[in-house]
């Protein structure tokens, strides 16, 4: 109805039947459609250059943007630092990552890491996951295997951010979470 949206005979004249709004850059991304939505349609962000920044800015060695899809979490996009990715070549003589080993996991919304941190709607620091048994932390191998020991989750932009470090970390990194 009109009185829900100021500028709906805007909207009718243009021929807007869907819209959305979405928190974004400590403001609000509006976008609509011609087409009639069944439900919000996932804006695609330079998530790439986001996850850049936040490595460079926290010294992590890779990070992840998981995305919720009908209680699963899946990686929507994954960065390590070119510096990073050469060393590993180097050393396993493949282009594999943590960051790209990580792909072709799916959590639970509750489970695991990143399924407890986007449950809460919180942030939390994992400073030795060495230490983590498979059960709680399905990817153990895979830290061992790419030298991870740290690990920061943070729910943000309506999925969680995942960032980690080959040192420990005593205490959650600082780097600017609003722009994802």
């Amino acid at each position: 109805p009109a009185s829900q949206f100021a500028r709906a005979a805007l909207a009718k004249e243009f021929g807007i039947v869907s819209l959305a709004a979405v928190f974004w850059n400590g403001g609000v991304l509006e976008y609509g459609s011609t087409e009639r939505w069944s439900c919000r349609p996932k804006v695609r962000i330079d998530l790439a250059a986001r996850l850049k920044a936040v490595c460079d800015s926290s010294g992590a060695v890779y990070a992840l943007f998981w995305e919720e899809a009908a209680g699963v979490l899946t990686v929507l996009e994954h960065y390590s630092p070119p510096t990073r990715v050469a060393a590993l070549k180097a050393k396993r003589g493949d282009s594999e990552t943590f960051a790209t080993r990580s792909r072709g996991f799916s959590i639970g919304v509750g489970e695991g890491l990143v399924g407890r941190v986007f449950a809460s709607a919180g942030k939390q620091l994992f400073p030795d996951v060495g230490a983590f048994t498979a059960e709680r932390f399905p990817r153990t191998q895979h830290a061992k295997e790419f030298g991870i020991r740290s690990i920061a989750c943070v729910a943000v932009g309506g999925g969680v951010l995942e960032f980690g470090a080959v040192e420990q970390w005593a205490a959650l990194p600082k780097v600017s979470f609003s722009a994802l």
